[in-house]
């Protein structure tokens, strides 16, 4: 298994996160957020040299209406990812709750297509994750996308499916053929995206998905600690040391 850091583009920051990944993880996951200055990630194309990147797309493009405008947008951002030497790249569904699902579905999946064939020319594996929000937040909706788009993979997160019900995310382990990357982080009060309380419940869930035989990438995709009722960001060293903590365990389990 490989575990990889997951950090969205900030030029103050991508040297000091790049040592730390080198020092620590196998890779880095890196979101590069929609803004007119994107391109400037490439004054530090070289620091990427060293490591192995994974790509992941802004979740506030818009997918739902099969927007010309904003399948672009996706595709312009596959195109700077590809040229840090990106080769496999993870896209939110977008739902809409001013549409109705059916149409929602539809339209994602003629926008999906259009990157898609876009990914295939650049040699791109795109990735779709499930999301958690209706109707993506479902095993069998996340199946439909996978059967109507040729090529597209799963990214499978794992507390999105838990946020969700303990069921979904049984089923959607029944798609495990399909995952080629794991988002990895732990839910509690229907809060996400948080650090595991305990390294019971983390080596439950890591010993559930090597179970299904899965032995690729997982991104630790934490950032909040849940304490007394609260739910408290965390930044910096702080942040740091309680992924080098998770990984540690993992690592010697």
């Amino acid at each position: 298994m490989e575990y990889g850091y997951v950090f969205t583009y900030d030029g103050r920051k991508i040297i000091s996160e790049v040592k730390f990944v080198k020092k620590y993880f196998d890779f880095v996951e890196l979101t590069i957020k929609v803004r007119k200055n994107a391109s400037d990630i490439f004054k530090y194309k070289n620091y990427f040299n060293s490591i192995k990147v994974l790509g992941h797309l802004d979740w506030e493009i818009n997918f739902s209406e099969s927007d010309p405008k904003e399948i672009k947008k996706a595709c312009y951002y596959v195109s700077l990812l590809k040229k840090l030497g990106v080769r496999k790249i993870t896209i939110h569904p977008s739902s809409n709750i001013k549409l109705d699902i059916s149409t929602v579905i539809k339209n994602n999946i003629d926008s999906l297509n259009s990157i898609m064939n876009y990914c295939k020319k650049n040699k791109i594996e795109l990735l779709v994750e499930n999301t958690t929000t209706v109707p993506f937040n479902k095993a069998k909706i996340i199946k439909k996308l996978l059967d109507e788009i040729p090529g597209l993979s799963l990214t499978l997160d794992v507390g999105h499916a838990i946020k969700t019900s303990k069921r979904e995310l049984d089923d959607f382990f029944k798609l495990i053929n399909r995952v080629e990357h794991i988002h990895l982080h732990d839910v509690i009060n229907y809060r996400d995206h948080l650090f595991f309380g305990s390294h019971v419940k983390l080596k439950k869930i890591i010993g559930k998905i090597k179970k299904y035989g899965y032995d690729k990438t997982i991104s630790l995709e934490c950032f909040s600690i849940y304490k007394n009722g609260k739910i408290i960001e965390t930044k910096g060293n702080e942040r740091r040391l309680l992924l080098i903590n998770h990984l540690n365990f993992l690592r010697s389990g």
